[in-house]
């Protein structure tokens, strides 16, 4: 899993803090657009039924004076039983572009 580490930052995780960033209230605004539900995580969070038994949950924070913006994803414990690594990487992409353009 760690091979595929410096991609899913790049393709996930860093879209996310650029777009949700200066205001991560969007990211509950935008995710209830898609039926997502907000999560206990981060400045803000939102859990996204990506497939059917497949929540990812979406957590930025926000920059502030001293750090910038980051972003993490979460997938349930039972996603590996249902997608390899790749596919889960490409599966929460499309969840931050979905996110980042609703």
């Amino acid at each position: 899993a760690k091979f595929y580490e410096p991609k899913f930052f790049e393709r996930a995780e860093n879209p996310l803090a650029e777009r949700f960033g200066v205001c991560p209230e969007e990211l509950l605004q935008v995710g209830a657009k898609f039926g997502g539900t907000a999560a206990p995580y981060g400045d803000c969070a939102v859990t996204l039924l990506m497939l059917p038994n497949v929540p990812l949950t979406y957590i930025v924070w926000g920059a502030d004076g001293e750090f910038g913006a980051q972003a993490k994803i979460l997938f349930d414990s039972s996603a590996p039983r249902y997608l390899p690594t790749e596919d889960l990487t490409v599966l929460a992409s499309l969840g931050t572009y979905k996110l980042s353009c609703g």
